[in-house]
């Protein structure tokens, strides 16, 4: 990998502790996906969800419920 951008160090590490050798394109495709989904996660870390009150009797095998 080339760079020192920070996506490409998190892989490079995590690949390398776990051993396992991607290619070119492997981690264009991770890169992509990062890309997409990365301003999302970033938007869900930083959302204001004080005053959100908790679903009652949560069942995660189901949709939420209105």
């Amino acid at each position: 990998m080339q760079g020192n951008d920070g996506l490409q160090s998190f892989l490079a590490g995590g690949f390398e502790r776990a051993g396992i050798e991607a290619d070119e394109t492997e981690l264009a495709v991770m890169a992509v996906a990062e890309s997409i989904y990365r301003p999302r996660i970033q938007a869900l870390l930083e959302a204001d969800l004080d005053d959100v009150a908790p679903e009652p009797d949560i069942d995660l095998s189901q949709p939420p419920r209105p």
